[in-house]
């Protein structure tokens, strides 16, 4: 009696073993029900339910990374090395020159909601982030436009978004000018090319943990006819966004320069049309 017992406690700890979801091998067609499992598993922590979720969605053939045969633990690893030193596929730009005059530096990003202009009851969500611009040079510097290259936390891009700024910093004056990207942008491009039908993302983690750069800054020589770049009480949306339809008709197909797989992202920086007015919240 005593032996049967002791057998039936080593088939529970066993089976309790193989039963934990980072055992279990990722199927496609079985994904939404692990998915629902794995966010409230008490073992795998939020992050850890966002890099296995984010691997899986990024995944793409010229990643170099495939899902088949893979438990949700070996999913977990792949995706720490993703965070920490970025997928290894090159990105390249047009136009993608920074100025020595201004230095700009990220200062902040979270979730905002914006309330919609034709739904005034409904909020929308979105990607907010600070810029903190300096003008280092010793004349006015008249900034018209600044564009972001938004990359996603393995570091592969998401979106590019320009803004019209139109205000001038005196020589060594500092200002912070607040930004917003509307997140069904960032959630379109990711799910860009995506096959399955799979389409869940944690999208707050990855408005979180984007990576934010600036592609370039236009000026203007004649900075008389400009107010100076006070504008606390404003955020600004883009003009511009990149549109991977348009970009990629045909797909996204990387190249092999110096070895490595590299994709073209287009312009670094955006011009707004001539009729185009500038946009506050």
């Amino acid at each position: 009696m005593k032996q049967l017992f002791l057998i039936f406690l080593s088939l529970v700890f066993f089976s309790s073993c193989e039963h934990s979801i980072l055992d279990k091998q990722f199927y496609a067609d079985y994904y939404e029900a692990d998915y629902a499992q794995f966010i409230t598993d008490a073992e795998v922590s939020n992050d850890e339910a966002f890099l296995i979720n984010y691997t899986i969605m990024r995944q793409r053939e010229y990643f170099g990374y495939d899902l088949e045969e893979k438990t949700y633990g070996e999913l977990l690893e792949l995706g720490k090395g993703f965070e920490k030193s970025g997928i290894k596929v090159n990105q390249t730009y047009d136009d993608k020159e920074l100025l020595k005059t201004i230095k700009p530096k990220i200062t902040k990003q979270s979730i905002a909601y914006i309330t919609k202009e034709n739904k005034k009851t409904r909020k929308a969500k979105h990607l907010k982030f600070s810029c903190l611009l300096e003008n280092v040079s010793d004349k006015e510097q008249a900034i018209n436009t600044i564009t972001f290259i938004i990359n996603g936390p393995f570091g592969q891009h998401l979106v590019t978004a320009g803004y019209e700024v139109n205000c001038k910093l005196v020589p060594g004056e500092k200002q912070t000018l607040k930004f917003i990207v509307d997140a069904k942008k960032l959630r379109t491009s990711l799910f860009f090319e995506k096959t399955h039908k799979i389409r869940r993302t944690l999208i707050d983690d990855i408005i979180r943990k984007a990576k934010i750069e600036v592609g370039g800054i236009s000026t203007d020589q004649d900075s008389k006819f400009y107010n100076e770049c006070f504008m606390s009480g404003y955020v600004l949306e883009p003009f511009k966004l990149s549109n991977y339809k348009e970009m990629y008709p045909d797909g996204i197909k990387p190249e092999t320069v110096k070895g490595i797989p590299t994709i073209h992202r287009g312009s670094a920086s955006f011009q707004p049309e001539e009729e185009k007015l500038l946009k506050y919240k």
